[in-house]
């Protein structure tokens, strides 16, 4: 008797067990995309080729791209932010409002909801060691202004279609940023 009540329980389990790993694998998306509150998600999808997309997936640390929900198929949905001298700065989509941006050998993730109003940003500096790069806005915003550290100027970046970039002529130097204040 105690075999059949085994036997049912066992049989129960895998039953639910088969249940939410079906919903779970159904309910994941298989192209993680931008959610539509970033202005980026306008942008359209970027053409990166094989080899990119490989090298680009093995620059984001895993830990990275776990919590931001970044996957191979994440590339599938890239915007190009912009093309920078120093490369292509690009934003790719991960699962519930996480995204990473790449350039160069640079990346910058969030795994949050992207409701914040400097969602991330991305630099590399140049051969005269100013800041390269640019980063992305929330809905509502047109640019950054970039507090620099010691009290120095504010420099105002430039605004782009779903962000903010910066440029070696506004002479910023990485280590100098302090910190954003995004601009409506």
């Amino acid at each position: 008797m105690h075999r059949r009540y085994i036997l049912i329980a066992c049989t129960l389990l895998v039953a639910v067990g088969a249940f939410v790993a079906t919903t779970s694998v159904a309910s994941s998306s298989p192209n993680p995309d931008l959610s539509p509150s970033l202005p980026a998600s306008s942008l359209p999808k970027a053409t990166i080729s094989e080899s990119e997309r490989i090298a680009l997936f093995n620059l984001i640390p895993a830990d990275y791209a776990a919590s931001a929900g970044i996957t191979e198929d994440s590339f599938n949905n890239a915007r190009l932010l912009r093309q920078t001298k120093v490369g292509p700065l690009y934003v790719i989509p991960g699962a519930a409002g996480g995204v990473c941006l790449t350039l160069g050998s640079s990346i910058g993730c969030n795994d949050r909801p992207t409701d914040n109003s400097v969602v991330i940003a991305a630099y590399q500096s140049d051969e005269d060691g100013y800041a390269v790069g640019g980063g992305l806005l929330a809905e509502g915003y047109s640019s950054v202004d970039i507090a620099m550290k010691h009290g120095e100027s504010t420099v105002r970046a430039h605004g782009i279609t779903g962000g903010f970039s910066v440029d070696s002529d506004d002479h910023v130097k990485l280590r100098g940023i302090d910190h954003y204040v995004a601009v409506h």
